[in-house]
């Protein structure tokens, strides 16, 4: 479920299934929920408007957001229902505030008032998003039976057709775009090809649904259940309806949906009256953001991470872990820091229980060797190491029907890109189509991984993707070497990458991905921070240092008490000298409304920030001025009941 309803939708399965035994509110009657607790009536320049906010508009908030303050941050009942109240009069000030903006009906034909705001496409989309988030309850509901079904659990819910209504709703609602989806909206002028957008995929009739083991009977108790919990709270209206769009709860869902869009629309249009003061600026931008604007932001952000950064290295290392693609260090007061992939090859069980023999009989250790007992336990393994085999993991993310192409071996957006761009790592194994499907329609393969000696996944397969970009060296004494001074002692091959780093950063992440254990690493932008607040292992400590030191694109092959590890270094982080500014990470003015600059980046950065402010400021100008005791009633007598302090 992708979208937040301002509503119990995204949330009664969870407040049923959770606190199923718990009176968190009371409600008897649908006139009790149909009480007006609150009106909400503005006017400006003679142009008035009136809401009003009823008991089950607080009851859905509750279930949907204010259950959370009262479990996770203590708040009593009232305390919350008075934040809910407040939030829910501001959304209907804003909502007038828009509909006067709007004053002129787009759509004079719509069915309801607020309708009458809103173009074709966004009324049919407002009905796909409340389906598609309909479907995900419901899928929640199914989920629930099919898995105590799995666990042998009874199921005593039975299917009532009399109460289901299943053969006059039907619309299970399974919702599915097409690569359409993808389009955006505010690029695309043609309102009649997003109508078709959102109607044509809005309903599909069928009994089975997506859920993975999902059966006709499976999906009416699901149906049944998620109807027997909105009317639980006394939301469903009329139980006699015919299709469940036509029930209180669909039809209340939607309204909030359209309000939404609506509130969506405006709120958009305020913000984006900010704009950047570049060439293709709208001359109607009520605030247009300059270079020097932009400038004295940065300048702000690199004054504040130098002041943190040189008094503090704890900081300085969070920050560093926590980079992303999408943030910056602008200041950075120390040398030696980088970024490294760790790509381990581990040791399997057998060979894990012969090295903890060997570290439990401690035979190796020689008094008078002259080695420490760590250096001779680090001899004594590289017996084991030696037969050290990995293999492609990824064979469970073809049976787990990840995009897989059967021809080249790639995956996903690897099959379709331009190989002279970027080489994926296809798997490296054998698959072979069965022809044979599963009972949801995926494909059965045979599939075998390769296995290979490091030997093999260093020469044949990680320096294969390099082709002549890339230089090194193997110690062909890494087995005999006993002199822990050397790098020798350490290393059994070492390189470097020198040309196409970019490409190679991508293809070395697929690569850990095919052959690595350690999940740790994955997802990050870079890999692991170093030095960093975590302890590692010395000999990989050491490692990273080295690649570090030695540059971005150079790699290390090392061992460590799980096996053998391919540290490559994808990013090292210069000391920022005295009167500058990080290289990559410098504003240019000539790059100021240039696509895919870092000046542009965090231009448009600075820009979404400043947009949110003056939407920020507008709104609590607008809801000062209107929430005023004349044009705000609030009837708090009418849910004490719900009050349960």
């Amino acid at each position: 479920m992708k979208k937040k309803l301002m509503s119990v939708l995204l949330v009664i399965a969870l407040v049923i299934t959770t606190f199923g035994g718990c009176d968190l509110i009371s409600v008897n009657t649908e006139r009790d929920m149909a009480q007006i607790v609150a009106t909400v009536t503005t006017s400006e320049n003679d142009v008035a408007y009136s809401d009003e906010i009823y008991k089950r508009d607080l009851v859905s908030m509750f279930n949907s957001t204010g259950y959370y303050y009262v479990q996770q941050y203590g708040k009593t009942y009232e305390e919350t229902y008075d934040l809910l109240m407040q939030s829910l009069v501001s959304r209907k000030i804003m909502l007038q505030e828009a509909k006067r903006y709007y004053t002129t009906s787009v759509n004079p034909s719509g069915s309801t008032e607020i309708e009458k705001y809103l173009l074709a496409w966004e009324i049919e989309k407002a009905k796909y998003d409340v389906r598609v988030s309909v479907n995900g309850l419901l899928d929640s509901f199914e989920e629930d039976i099919i898995s105590n079904l799995t666990a042998n659990i009874e199921e005593s819910e039975t299917v009532d057709d009399t109460y289901l209504q299943w053969e006059g709703y039907k619309e299970t609602l399974r919702t599915v775009l097409t690569s359409a989806d993808a389009d955006d909206e505010e690029e695309i002028a043609d309102e009649d090809y997003l109508t078709d957008k959102y109607t044509k995929y809005a309903l599909n009739l069928k009994d089975i649904s997506e859920v993975e083991g999902s059966t006709a009977e499976t999906r009416k108790k699901a149906y049944n259940k998620m109807v027997k919990a909105i009317d639980y709270y006394n939301l469903l209206g009329d139980s006699t309806f015919t299709n469940f769009e036509s029930s209180m709860f669909f039809v209340d869902e939607l309204k909030s949906q359209f309000e939404q869009n609506l509130l969506t629309k405006y709120v958009d249009f305020i913000k984006n009256s900010v704009t950047l003061d570049t060439a293709d600026a709208s001359a109607d931008s009520a605030i247009k953001i300059s270079y020097d604007n932009i400038l004295e932001k940065y300048l702000e952000k690199y004054n504040s991470q130098k002041s943190i950064y040189s008094a503090s290295v704890s900081d300085y290392k969070t920050a560093l872990e926590a980079l992303t693609e999408d943030t910056y260090l602008l200041y950075n007061p120390y040398d030696n820091y980088g970024f490294v992939y760790n790509i381990l090859i581990p040791f399997d069980a057998v060979q894990t229980y012969d090295y903890d023999l060997i570290k439990n009989d401690r035979s190796f250790y020689e008094v008078n060797s002259g080695l420490s007992y760590d250096d001779q336990l680090r001899m004594a393994r590289k017996d084991i190491l030696e037969n050290v085999e990995g293999s492609d993991l990824r064979a469970s993310w073809i049976t787990n029907g990840y995009d897989f192409d059967l021809d080249t071996k790639l995956f996903g957006e690897k099959m379709y890109t331009d190989t002279d761009v970027y080489t994926g790592y296809p798997f490296n194994g054998t698959v072979v189509d069965t022809e044979n499907k599963t009972a949801d329609g995926d494909t059965i393969y045979n599939i075998n991984s390769n296995k290979l000696s490091i030997n093999d996944i260093v020469e044949n397969e990680f320096l294969g993707l390099f082709g002549t970009d890339v230089t090194y060296t193997k110690n062909a004494n890494f087995y005999t070497e006993n002199n822990p001074d050397v790098d020798d002692f350490y290393y059994l091959y070492t390189g470097k990458v020198n040309d196409n780093l970019t490409k190679a950063l991508a293809q070395v992440n697929d690569f850990m991905f095919a052959y690595s254990t350690d999940t740790g690493c994955f997802n990050k932008y870079l890999g692991y921070a170093y030095p960093n607040s975590s302890e590692f292992v010395s000999e990989f400590s050491r490692a990273c240092e080295y690649v570090i030191n030695a540059g971005e694109g150079s790699f290390a092959v090392v061992a460590t008490d799980y096996g053998w590890h391919i540290v490559y270094c994808t990013k090292t982080v210069q000391k920022t000298s005295a009167g500058e500014y990080v290289s990559e990470y410098t504003l240019k003015p000539e790059e100021f409304g240039v696509e895919g600059t870092f000046t542009q980046k965090f231009a448009e950065e600075i820009l979404t920030t400043m947009q949110s402010d003056h939407y920020t400021e507008i709104q609590s100008g607008i809801t000062t001025k209107q929430n005023t005791d004349d044009n705000v009633k609030t009837y708090a007598k009418l849910y004490k009941d719900l009050i349960l302090d």
